[in-house]
């Protein structure tokens, strides 16, 4: 990659130029992965440590495994309708509903999905921050296999499969679960996951 003239931006900066031409420092931006932030735009300076994260940090967050936190979903699912308009994002609600469901069928094992070789690299440095007890970050990129490109779809019959799949987790047996980013996930990770990305897209939508 070329390097950028000496002078243009300050030591360690990451420009939109940067930004442009290797999309993956996106990712790296999200996950305060700055030592390797400073390495492409430049610096190869290693002096900036990811930010610690307490291994224990998930013990206190909601589970789609616990009864009571998923009759919670399916009560703020069943509010979305034709008039659900996005906080944030790109998608509307039919395509939010479609995207939920191919990651419901994911993690219940119903499709698979090869880990990605940016996973590979980042995905369990990039698990750590996502599984902190906190509401998921906004405008996180999206896995490609999951973008939704198609603008309608029947949303009673898309809601109905997405409640439906929420209560199959009561009898969740997918303990190889890959997921296509962040790798080998064990099944509290996975419960822990789910339930942040349901609510983190019912959020979206202001329910």
């Amino acid at each position: 990659m070329q390097k950028m003239p000496a002078g243009s931006r300050k030591e360690g900066q990451v420009t939109k130029n940067t930004v442009e031409l290797f999309p993956p420092i996106r990712v790296l931006q999200i996950f305060k992965c700055s030592y390797i932030l400073k390495y492409w735009s430049g610096d190869c300076t290693f002096t900036s440590t990811f930010k610690n994260v307490n291994s224990n940090s998930s013990e206190k967050m909601k589970s789609v495994f616990d009864k009571a936190t998923r009759a919670e979903l399916i009560n703020r699912i069943n509010t979305l309708n034709e008039n659900s308009k996005a906080q944030w994002g790109k998608m509307n609600v039919s395509q939010m509903l479609k995207h939920c469901t191919q990651f419901e069928e994911m993690s219940l094992g119903k499709k698979k999905y090869k880990q990605s070789f940016l996973g590979k690299l980042f995905g369990k440095m990039a698990l750590k921050d996502m599984l902190k007890d906190e509401p998921v970050k906004r405008n996180l990129p999206t896995v490609p296999s999951f973008k939704v490109k198609e603008n309608s779809f029947d949303l009673a019959n898309e809601r109905k499969k997405w409640v439906d799949l929420i209560k199959e987790y009561e009898h969740f047996s997918n303990s190889d679960f890959v997921h296509p980013f962040f790798g080998k996930m064990t099944k509290e990770q996975t419960c822990y996951l789910a339930y942040k990305h349901t609510d983190h897209h019912l959020r979206q939508f202001n329910a």
